[in-house]
């Protein structure tokens, strides 16, 4: 199965950590997610938010994959397992189109290419409450072109690395986690000067063994 990465160590360190207003953590409080860009990253990490009952718009702007999102739910397929959930979805036109405030969102999860970042970004940046944070789940070193968007104390870097792939409308193939890292740009430090690492059942093992969860979302 090819193999989907996105992002770069936050501050150039690898800091796996829980942001308030990003994902990461074992908290059961419901949040609301805006997932812009539904492929194999975006749908995976969307996917499981939105099993854990957390409330997920997926916007993208493959036409045939929207309608299937909407139309039919995403399913996704692991070695042990498919499941389909309902999901809401909209084409990038028409998410562009809109004018309104998004006042709900507590965090965008933004999994589009490099090359389609600003673009995918224009649309929303000025409609988010000022609590809301940007959580950059690319292929790509787009963090600067974000910050400059948004404060960069609400640009939220990472670096994703999982087996996934979208081979059809509305279905993600996903063949396991490898290592999920998140943190704010300037790379937080403890009171010991080391980055500020935590999440969910952290026991000290290797990352790329590592159960990550997304604000109590297994993954």
């Amino acid at each position: 199965m090819p193999h989907a990465q996105g992002g770069h160590p936050p501050g150039g360190r690898m800091v796996r950590r829980t942001d308030e207003c990003a994902a990461a953590g074992g908290g059961s409080e419901r949040m609301n997610f805006l997932v812009v860009g539904a492929g194999a990253i975006g749908g995976v990490i969307g996917g499981y938010l939105s099993r854990a009952e957390h409330r997920v718009l997926f916007v993208d702007k493959d036409p045939d994959h929207v309608r299937a999102l909407r139309e039919q739910g995403l399913s996704i397929r692991t070695a042990s397992e498919t499941f389909n959930i309902p999901v809401d979805a909209l084409s990038s036109d028409a998410f562009a189109a809109e004018a309104t405030p998004l006042d709900d969102v507590d965090a965008v999860l933004l999994a589009v290419k490099a090359q389609h970042t600003e673009d995918a970004v224009a649309p929303f940046s000025h409609r988010l409450p000022e609590t809301a944070c940007v959580v950059l789940l690319q292929n790509g070193l787009c963090e600067d072109v974000i910050a400059r968007y948004v404060e960069p104390e609400r640009t939220v870097g990472a670096f994703v690395n999982l087996f996934a792939d979208c081979f059809e409308p509305g279905v993600v193939e996903y063949g396991g986690m490898g290592s999920l890292f998140i943190g704010e740009l300037d790379g937080p430090r403890g009171e010991d000067g080391s980055p500020v690492a935590s999440g969910a059942g952290d026991s000290g093992r290797s990352p790329a063994r590592h159960e990550m969860r997304l604000n109590g979302c297994s993954i």
